[in-house]
């Protein structure tokens, strides 16, 4: 070894040496890791809307697939496919000569008929004609005229009309086609008033009435915002989905809706006072159930069971398990276990400040 390389040994010897000594003689370094960070929100009673945003289909009001009474061939059409209807309006007519001679024999008899009881009536107050004559010429006549009812309603049946206002679809028959009672002629909605048809969840049963407004949206008018009312709400759960059905009118007096579109529904069922509330990322589901980490005073983890309500713009209502004051992780809960130290820090999801939760770390920081 060079002799000149001597000193410069002995000079790093003595420096670690030194460094050893002090390491020993100060304090003992922290061993472990920091406690987790996480953020926390302070549970204050407030408002919560109770919405509902859904997925619901129009239907029309009234809808039905026009078919004949008789089997018979069409002699006209009566309407234009796509155009109003009115209740009443003839939309088909069948041949009807057939029918129509049987209804003019039918009122030459019942004149006939009518006559012949004029006759005899007067004949028997003079006492010319026994009473059972009168009898027999009088059940001649009610016969006759139950005749002319039958007629007129064969008649009838030959005119295929439209059973309500609204809209006729697309025409399925032609003049001179022949029909049978199952043969799909047209199809008629009313399409004035609409309904609605969606499915609440269970938690919403109580404030599900009829008359409540509802809000909705349709793909092909993304900005426009139409408005109706629930007019029926289902007695019964469906046990397969634990829902409930209801059906809104909506009125669409543009007639820009149509039979048949999804929309989303936004039911504004009502607003509940004095709610506890978190944010729905402090909502843990576990394999027993629902909890929500809680922050006790030593800054310490507990795991809360809690039962949960209604849900509205990224808030969850706490029915039981919390109180006014309590503050919950919302933010680094898969950090926690019971008992565990933490580090929290107020959440900008909380318009509240939080009290005691980050007074350690500000007292750290001072």
């Amino acid at each position: 070894m060079n002799l000149r390389s001597r000193p410069v040994l002995a000079w790093v010897f003595a420096v670690v040496l030194g460094l050893a000594g002090c390491s020993k003689s100060g304090e003992t370094a922290p061993t472990g890791p920091p406690p987790p960070v996480v953020e926390v929100v302070t549970v204050t009673p407030r408002t919560l809307a109770n919405e509902a945003a859904l997925l619901g289909q129009l239907v029309a009001l009234q809808s039905v697939m026009v078919r004949s009474e008789v089997a018979d061939i069409i002699e006209t059409i009566e309407f234009e496919e796509g155009t109003p209807v009115t209740k009443g309006q003839v939309l088909f007519q069948l041949r009807d000569d057939e029918p129509v001679a049987r209804l003019r024999e039918a009122e030459t008899a019942l004149g006939l008929a009518e006559s012949n009881f004029r006759r005899t009536r007067d004949l028997s107050r003079d006492g010319i004609v026994a009473p059972s004559q009168l009898d027999d010429v009088t059940a001649t006549l009610e016969a006759t005229r139950a005749r002319l009812e039958v007629a007129r309603v064969v008649v009838d049946r030959t005119r295929i009309r439209a059973p309500f206002d609204g809209y006729a679809g697309n025409r399925l028959v032609s003049v001179g086609a022949r029909i049978e009672p199952e043969s799909d002629l047209v199809q008629v909605e009313s399409i004035a008033v609409l309904e609605l048809a969606f499915q609440l969840p269970e938690l919403a049963m109580p404030v599900a009435r009829v008359g409540v407004p509802v809000d909705l949206r349709v793909a092909p008018y993304p900005d426009r915002v139409f408005s109706g009312t629930i007019s029926f709400v289902a007695p019964s759960l469906n046990p397969q989905n634990r829902r409930l059905l209801v059906k809104a009118r909506v009125p669409n007096p543009d007639l820009v809706l149509r039979p048949g579109l999804f929309a989303t529904v936004e039911a504004k069922l009502a607003a509940r006072d004095d709610v506890l509330a978190v944010p729905d990322s402090a909502v843990v589901y576990g394999s027993k159930g629902t909890f929500v980490w809680r922050v006790d005073d030593q800054q310490k983890a507990e795991a809360v069971d809690v039962a949960i309500g209604i849900r509205h713009e990224g808030l969850v209502e706490v029915t039981s398990g919390l109180d006014p004051g309590d503050v919950v992780v919302v933010a680094g809960t898969n950090k926690l276990a019971p008992g565990l130290q933490i580090e929290a820090v107020p959440s900008n999801l909380d318009p509240s400040p939080v009290p005691s939760a980050a007074a350690p770390r500000e007292a750290a920081a001072s």
